[in-house]
């Protein structure tokens, strides 16, 4: 079963990066740095910023990394709550990285 789920899940990946065109070359731009955005229902119910330690590029807490509460952008909003449709999931943490030009 769980396999099975891990397909349906990875072709909604792939159809989502299709439609958003998912990108890499911008990570240099993001300093550090990641906003994980957490939809419930539909709705964008929090966002922090998460910055990684020093010497480590990973903004995971655990690894030392820290994070602030702010406020998403409505491009950066809609764009959250796309992937999180898109994906078929009523409760989510999207991460976004910001770029100069677009999240």
């Amino acid at each position: 079963m769980f396999s099975r789920y891990s397909a349906k899940l990875a072709k909604r990946l792939e159809i989502l990066c299709a439609r958003i065109g998912c990108e890499t070359g911008n990570i240099k731009e993001a300093d550090r740095k990641g906003l994980r955005c957490f939809v419930i229902d539909g709705r964008v119910v929090a966002s922090i910023e998460r910055t990684a330690a020093l010497g480590e590029f990973r903004t995971n807490i655990h690894l030392g990394g820290t994070a602030c509460i702010v406020k998403i952008t409505a491009e950066e909003k809609a764009l959250v709550l796309r992937s999180a449709k898109t994906l078929g999931l009523k409760v989510a943490g999207v991460d976004i990285i910001r770029s100069k030009n677009d999240p």
